[in-house]
C-alpha cells in the first residue's frame, strides 16, 4: 500500500470526517443536539420539547429523493 495518499484531493474519497453529534434530554424542558468540537468547544442547539416535531418536519424536508 502506498502510504503517501493525499486525503485532501483524492477522488477515492467516499465520506469526509463528520463530527460526533448526540441528542439528548436536559431535563429543563428541552432537548439538546450537542456536536463534539474538532478544533474548540462543542457546540449546542436547545429545542424546547414543543418545538421537536416542527425541527423533525424541516429536518425531512432537507432531505432529497435519490
Amino acid at each position: 500500500m502506498n502510504s503517501d495518499f493525499d486525503w485532501r484531493g483524492s477522488e477515492a474519497l467516499v465520506f469526509p470526517t463528520v463530527a460526533a453529534i448526540a441528542i439528548y434530554d436536559n431535563g429543563q424542558g428541552e432537548i439538546v443536539i450537542r456536536q463534539h468540537g474538532l478544533i474548540d468547544d462543542d457546540n449546542f442547539v436547545l429545542v424546547p420539547h414543543d418545538r421537536i416535531r416542527a425541527l423533525i418536519t424541516a429536518l425531512n424536508g432537507c432531505l432529497t429523493e435519490e
